[in-house]
C-alpha cells in the first residue's frame, strides 16, 4: 500500500553537504518498497548519504522522487545493490560522516563529493584502459568535445563502471557539426579556436536546441557533468560570438547556456552544469576581446541566478611559464585581484559567498578547478607545485574537483612568454608521439589522496 502523507524533502535541502544527523530518520518499508523517513515526516528523495546504524560511516542510495529506494539497479550509470547501496566493482562505497567529514555547510551532493577525492585530469582518450587514470588513482576525467563525436557512450560508461566520474567540454566547432546553423552566421572556420551557439536568429536558437537535445540525450547515462564552452571571458578566440558589448554577449552566452541547461536537467536530473572562466578576474583587456571575468560572471549571474549554474575556473600559473604560483605578483588576496589562481583562490570562494552568488537553494555554487597545467621548465618545480596547488584545493570545501590539463604534453602548445613562442609542457608526461616519458610530476600526483 503505497503511503500518503509525507512530505517529500526538497532535494536543494537535503543534499551530501548537510550533516545527516541534521534530520533523524529511520528505515521504513511497506508492501511497495523501502524509504527513508525524517522526523518532521519528510523522505529522502534522489542520491543521498545514509548513515542508518549511527557508526559514523555512510552509504550512498538513490530514492525516486516518491521516496521508495531504488535496488539492483543502475542510476545514472552507477551500479547500486540488492540493499540499495552504491557500488563499484561488487564493493560498496562509503564516507566518514563524523565530525572529521569537513566543513558540511559547504559541501553540495555531486559525484565529486560522492568520491571521497578530488583528483581529477583531462585524458586524450576516451578508453579507460588506455588511460593512466586507474595507475594515478584518479576518480574524475574531463574530456573535451573538440569536433562532435559521438562514439564515446560505451567509453564513458565503462570509465563509470571503474568508480571514475566523466564530465564533458562542449566546444562548438565547424568539424563534424550534425547543426551547422548552430554556429554564429557567416563565419568562415578560421575566426577562433571555438565559437559560441547562435542564438541570434531563430533557426540558430532551433538548431542548438536540436543539438543540445541530441547529445544531453546521448550521454544522459555516461557524462555527469558538463561545461559549456571555453574561457568565455575571453570570447574573440575560444568562444566566438559577434556581437556589440559585454551585455549583449552575456545576453547571448545566458541564452544559450540555458537552452544546454534545460536539455542536460531533462535528460539527467543529477547532472551539474558549468561556466567556464580563465584567470583573469579584474585586469584590463590582455589583449583584444578580453572581458573582466568579474565584471561577465556579475552579468550572467543577473540571468541565470534562477539556474543551479555551477563555475569551472582555470587557475593557471601567471604568465603560464613559470609553473611557481606562489611568487605570482598579480594574483593577490583582495576581491580587486588582477588575476585568481592556485595562489589566492580563496578570493573566489569568498566572493561566491556574496548572497547575491548563491543558487536557487541559498548554497555556494558549485566550483571545479577544470583546467589548470604547470609548465615542466624544471621537473622537481612542476612536481612541488602541483602536490601544493592540490593540497590548496582539497582544503578548500568550496572546490569540488580540480583536473589537470595534461595526461601528455601537447606538441606544438605555444604561448608568448616576453615576445618570443615558446612552447609549454604541462603534461604530467612528454608528448604521446614522442614516447610519453612519465615526470617526477606523474609520481607524485599518483601520490596524492
Amino acid at each position: 500500500m503505497r503511503r500518503k502523507t509525507l512530505i517529500p524533502l526538497l532535494a536543494s535541502a537535503m543534499t551530501l553537504g548537510m550533516s545527516l544527523t541534521a534530520f533523524a530518520g529511520t528505515w521504513k518499508s511497506n508492501g511497495t518498497g523501502w524509504w527513508y523517513e525524517n522526523a518532521d515526516g519528510s523522505y529522502l528523495t534522489g542520491w543521498n548519504w545514509v548513515d542508518g546504524n549511527g557508526d559514523g560511516i555512510a552509504e550512498s542510495y538513490y530514492f525516486q522522487n516518491d521516496g521508495y529506494l531504488l535496488t539492483n539497479t543502475t542510476v545514472e550509470g552507477y551500479q547500486v545493490n540488492g540493499d540499495g547501496a552504491w557500488v563499484v566493482n561488487g564493493a560498496v562505497q562509503t564516507k566518514g560522516v563524523g565530525a572529521s567529514a569537513g566543513n558540511a555547510a559547504a559541501q553540495n551532493d555531486t559525484v565529486f563529493s560522492r568520491s571521497g577525492s578530488k583528483k581529477g585530469l583531462a585524458t586524450r582518450d576516451t578508453l579507460f584502459d588506455a588511460t593512466s587514470v586507474r595507475d594515478l588513482g584518479v576518480k574524475h576525467i574531463i574530456y573535451n568535445f573538440t569536433n562532435y563525436e559521438q562514439n564515446f557512450m560505451d567509453n564513458f560508461r565503462n570509465t563509470k563502471a571503474n568508480g571514475v566520474s566523466v564530465t564533458a567540454i562542449m566546444l562548438n566547432t565547424p568539424r563534424n557539426n550534425p547543426e551547422p546553423q548552430s554556429l554564429p552566421d557567416g563565419i568562415s572556420g578560421q575566426e577562433a579556436h571555438y565559437y559560441g551557439y547562435n542564438v541570434a536568429t531563430q533557426a540558430g536558437i532551433d538548431a542548438t536546441t536540436r543539438l543540445a537535445n541530441r547529445f544531453a540525450s546521448l550521454y544522459k547515462d555516461s557524462v555527469d557533468n558538463w561545461v559549456i564552452g571555453n574561457e568565455i571571458n575571453y570570447p574573440n578566440v575560444w568562444n566566438f560570438t559577434p556581437h556589440s558589448s559585454i551585455e549583449n554577449y552575456a545576453d547571448q552566452y545566458a541564452h544559450a547556456f540555458r537552452i544546454w541547461y534545460t536539455a542536460i536537467k531533462q535528460n539527467n536530473p543529477s547532472a551539474n552544469i558549468y561556466i567556464p572562466f580563465d584567470y583573469v578576474w579584474t585586469e584590463h583587456s590582455p589583449s583584444a576581446g578580453y572581458y573582466k571575468a568579474k565584471d561577465l560572471l556579475r552579468l550572467l549571474n543577473d540571468r541565470l541566478r534562477d539556474l543551479d549554474y555551477g563555475i569551472a575556473w582555470h587557475p593557471y600559473p601567471e604568465g603560464l611559464s613559470d609553473p611557481n604560483f606562489e611568487d605570482d605578483g598579480k594574483a593577490t588576496n583582495s576581491e580587486n585581484s588582477l588575476i585568481i589562481n592556485m595562489k589566492n583562490l580563496n578570493v573566489l570562494t569568498d566572493y561566491l559567498q556574496k548572497p547575491e552568488y548563491l543558487s536557487p537553494s541559498g548554497k555556494v555554487r558549485h566550483l571545479i578547478l577544470s583546467e589548470q597545467g604547470f609548465n615542466a621548465t624544471n621537473e622537481d618545480v612542476q612536481a612541488d607545485q602541483i602536490a601544493k596547488a592540490y593540497d590548496i584545493a582539497k582544503n578548500n570545501p568550496y572546490v569540488e574537483a580540480f583536473f589537470l590539463a595534461r595526461e601528455y604534453d601537447q606538441p606544438g602548445e605555444m604561448h608568448n612568454v616576453g615576445g618570443a613562442l615558446q612552447e609549454m609542457h604541462f603534461g604530467l608526461k612528454d608528448a604521446y608521439e614522442r614516447g610519453g616519458r612519465p615526470r617526477k610530476a606523474y609520481s607524485v600526483y599518483k601520490s596524492l589522496q
